[in-house]
């Protein structure tokens, strides 16, 4: 799962955010999923070979203008293609693991004996 930060909320406006049902909440999400495969190409190949690239969630932030944080679920074969960085619109956003493991839970318990 990877991270992206810093998004500009106006890349939503085309999504037609009115109402509250479920379709309504994963319009945005779709939308992201879309804007990530029109720029990259190789991303678009895989995914339309059936490789996994799915939008979990969407957050918004606001400092001082309003921000979005996007966690993606993507295949190996996505992560490699990406290398770091994602093309939406105009911008580059870097990824970063959503999830970081440190130890597993056999290493922790072979430690504490």
């Amino acid at each position: 799962m990877l991270t992206l930060s810093g998004i500009p909320q106006d890349i939503l406006d085309e999504a037609g955010l009115v109402g509250n049902s479920a379709l309504v909440r994963e319009r945005p999400k779709k939308l992201i999923q879309q804007l990530i495969c029109a720029k990259e190409t190789p991303v678009k190949k895989l995914h339309n070979e059936g490789h996994t690239l799915v939008v979990v969630y969407i957050r918004k932030y606001t400092n001082y203008h309003v921000d979005l944080t996007v966690a993606i679920k993507v295949s190996p074969a996505i992560r490699r293609a990406i290398n770091g960085t994602v093309y939406i619109g105009a911008g580059s956003y870097k990824c970063s693991d959503r999830y970081f493991i440190i130890e597993c839970y056999h290493c922790q318990q072979r430690r504490s004996r």
